[in-house]
């Protein structure tokens, strides 16, 4: 049976106490009010009709109830905090500490300390026969190679290089003296690739899916539909698929994940903002982004970019498969929902899966699924594919989890609800 696990921290779990200890004060004084009341009661002569012991009764059963309420709260408040001191404990014993005699090898040869480490526990690993960079693993490799010192390396000396020049492992938008040169080509917009629906997280995932099934080696696929709701108010989602070819000319090639990842930018992202103009996108209406693999990355970067939200009102994000917890979280007033399989090495790319360090960001739910035994196994590339996150998503919106409800209570008003009109347009680029 599979199951899904959304991410919390400490801090949460502490404000929930407060809040309990809050609303048990709140009790502890409506009682010396109902106490107070209980007093005037008694001291008001009975009536005929029994009024008085009626209301005596009343009170009393008040005073009773909320004598039950204000001990379950504390109950509950305890019970918070001493999860609070399990979950540190238990977050402290999975960081092992660096033994003190290994100390005075860091310094200016850190990185490279840290690089090794990684890759001799990934060997050991693949010995073992155990995935070779899950979550922690990857998070110490990233954090040897430092993401943001490569990205404001790349930045700083690609305009410097000789034109021409290629590296293998650097995306070419990366390397392009400006982003002009590195600009995508539009065709013609096409219809839609499906019956259009925009009802929630599942119709989300399954337009991801159908972009990710268009998109082919030279050509890269955005699908953005148009909402409008019987006042006239206009809303739209925005379909973004992932990797796809190593081809030149794929604005979501294996090359170009870099650029988004080190935080540089890349081609993609310039086809998701292309595609949204084409389509029509105006300002003030609400926006939703959605995307797969690098396609979530790209949708992740732009919600927190502030000059694309002066653009376009973001008003939710949901990745599927992607490596964002290295990432800055979109800031509050952008839903986000990062939804990944446990067994799935793409999302494990930016550390643990499901995790970010210091828990997920205020306006961010972190959704795990743990495939196995779900009759999926747990292959690496199944775990990754859109198919099973479409599933996977249907199962997050059929289950009450707590943790959606702000999200889904955000992005409540941009679905298309009773008597609302969805029209869809595809939008296809290459670069030039």
């Amino acid at each position: 049976m599979s199951a899904l696990v959304v991410a919390t921290d400490s801090v949460e779990i502490d404000a929930l106490a407060l809040d309990l200890e809050i609303a048990r004060s709140c009790a502890a004084t409506a009682l010396v009010d109902l106490t107070g009341a209980r007093v005037r009661v008694l001291g008001v002569s009975d009536t005929p009709d029994g009024a008085r012991g009626a209301a005596l009764n009343a009170v009393g059963l008040a005073m009773a109830a909320v004598t039950s309420l204000e001990g379950a709260m504390v109950d509950r408040a305890a019970a918070l905090r001493e999860a609070t001191r399990v979950y540190e404990g238990a977050e402290e014993a999975a960081t092992p500490e660096m033994p003190s005699w290994f100390s005075p090898l860091l310094g200016p040869f850190g990185w490279a300390v840290g690089i090794g480490e990684a890759l001799g526990s990934a060997a050991w690993a693949a010995v073992a026969g155990e995935p070779i960079f899950p979550g922690e693993r990857m998070a110490r490799l990233v954090d040897a190679l430092g993401v943001d010192r490569l990205a404001s390396v790349t930045q700083i000396v690609a305009p410097h290089l000789p034109a021409g020049a290629t590296f293998p492992f650097l995306p070419p938008s990366i390397l392009a003296a400006s982003p002009a040169q590195r600009a995508v080509v539009l065709q013609p917009p096409g219809g839609p690739l499906g019956e259009p629906a925009a009802g929630g997280l599942t119709d989300l995932a399954r337009r991801v899916g159908l972009v990710d099934d268009e998109a082919e080696g030279g050509t890269g696929v955005v699908e953005v539909q148009k909402i409008v709701q019987p006042d006239g108010t206009v809303s739209w989602t925005v379909a973004v698929h992932g990797a796809k070819s190593i081809s030149p000319s794929q604005p979501f090639s294996w090359q170009e994940t870099v650029g988004t990842y080190v935080g540089a930018g890349s081609t993609g992202e310039t086809l998701i903002v292309a595609a949204m103009e084409e389509a029509g996108v105006g300002p003030g209406e609400a926006v939703i982004l959605a995307g797969h693999s690098f396609g979530g990355m790209a949708v992740t970067r732009l919600a927190s970019n502030a000059d694309f939200r002066r653009r376009f009102d973001v008003r939710g994000v949901a990745t599927f498969g992607a490596p964002v917890s290295h990432m800055p979280a979109p800031p509050p007033g952008v839903a986000t929902i990062n939804v990944a399989h446990a067994e799935d090495p793409v999302a494990g790319l930016s550390g643990d899966v499901g995790g970010r360090e210091g828990g997920p960001a205020e306006n961010e739910v972190l959704v795990t699924r743990e495939l196995d035994g779900s009759g999926h196994g747990t292959d690496p590339a199944t775990a990754h594919d859109m198919d099973v996150y479409e599933e996977t998503a249907a199962m997050v919106e059929s289950e009450p989890l707590a943790q959606l409800h702000d999200w889904e209570r955000a992005l409540a008003p941009h679905w298309a609800g009773e008597g609302a009109t969805v029209t869809a347009t595809t939008h296809r680029g290459s670069v030039g």
